[in-house]
């Protein structure tokens, strides 16, 4: 269902304590950005939450359900590592706590969650990373992170956004960076991610096309100047919201992107899509190929040639279709990237490329 207040769901059942007749499980009651660590009786009763700092919680439960071990983070606390006692929940021993030296020298500020409704009025969570006030208050030229797929959330309370040091340096250059997890996106519950069945590439574009509306209606993003850019389900998104979108976006970062869907891992694309045969329409136009007449804006396509993932084929089909409709583009390739880059001289490569 999709989540409204008052509305939440069960992560991981992490253990039975049959003698006290507990259930320990983690879940999203208090905010889906998080993840806490819950009990409750087997008999019924209120649910209790037993984690108390913010973020997301990973845990691990003893045999004897005396003590657990959780490692927790938040945007403004990097993980840590703590083992506690049940049912009390009193600390026995820190585990872990990081003490990088570099944190004291980056400028790192957290990212600014905010919740937006779409135009359904559905409610979205977004990220901001704000440019240093030495740029003023804006509206800033503004770059869109965007993954976008299933089993994904990208809006976390999780200290691996205020690290994430690529939307940190685009920041840190003027840039007003975005993050959306539209519909589509995980730990919403079935319904929130089940709305891109047989459609994928249609409503998280819209989704997508709010959140940058809500950007400039704050004053934050000039709208003559909005960028996209994603990696793999990303890259597809950002190829398509430069097409279906260009009105708004002015510029796509595309990587490793799925050109169509006919060419996919089909133990994936059917989970969603189902068959070609039983769903023409929807791979018709979930293709980037069927939006390529429409392109506007300045469109990069990133690709590794090793892609085990994604193959570069998908990249040459969607070259052949710019080409044969007289679309310029460019392109970067990686010959010894596979899915994930791994080569540091190629992450900043790229990363330059993109600005």
């Amino acid at each position: 269902h999709p989540l409204t207040d008052g509305e939440w769901m069960v992560d991981e059942l992490v253990g039975i304590d049959q003698e006290k007749r507990l259930v320990y499980f983690t879940g999203t009651r208090e905010d889906v950005r998080e993840k806490h660590f819950y009990r409750v009786s087997l008999d019924g009763g209120a649910v209790q939450r037993i984690s108390q700092q913010p973020g997301m919680y990973q845990v691990v439960l003893d045999t004897e359900r005396t003590m657990y071990i959780a490692s927790y983070a938040s945007a403004e606390q990097p993980v840590k590592i703590d083992l506690r006692s049940l049912p009390e929940n009193n600390l026995l021993h820190k585990v872990y706590t990081n003490s990088d030296r570099r944190l004291e020298e980056l400028f790192l500020p957290p990212p600014e969650f905010v919740t937006i409704q779409n135009r359904d009025g559905v409610r979205l969570n977004g990220a901001i990373y704000h440019p240093p006030a030495s740029y003023g208050k804006g509206p800033f030229p503004t770059i869109v992170s965007v993954y976008g797929g299933p089993h994904a959330q990208r809006v976390v309370n999780h200290w691996s956004l205020t690290a994430s040091m690529q939307d940190q340096y685009l920041a840190s250059m003027g840039f007003l960076v975005f993050r959306l997890d539209n519909q589509g996106s995980a730990r919403r519950g079935l319904a929130f991610e089940g709305v891109i069945k047989h459609r994928m590439g249609q409503v998280e574009v819209r989704d997508q096309v709010d959140g940058v509306h809500y950007l400039v209606e704050r004053g934050l993003t000039d709208p003559a100047r909005v960028g996209i850019y994603g990696w793999s389900y990303g890259g597809y998104m950002s190829a398509m919201c430069l097409m279906q979108a260009p009105d708004v976006f002015n510029a796509a970062v595309a990587g490793a992107p799925v050109a169509h869907y006919d060419g996919y891992d089909t133990h994936y694309t059917e989970r969603y899509m189902g068959t070609p045969q039983e769903n023409p329409v929807g791979y018709k136009e979930g293709s980037l190929l069927h939006y390529v007449k429409d392109l506007q804006g300045k469109l990069l396509i990133i690709h590794g040639l090793i892609d085990e993932n994604v193959h570069f084929r998908h990249s040459a089909r969607l070259i052949n279709a710019l080409i044969a409709a007289e679309k310029p583009y460019e392109l970067l390739l990686l010959p010894d990237s596979r899915h994930v880059t791994r080569k540091p001289e190629d992450i900043r490569y790229m990363t330059r490329r993109m600005c």
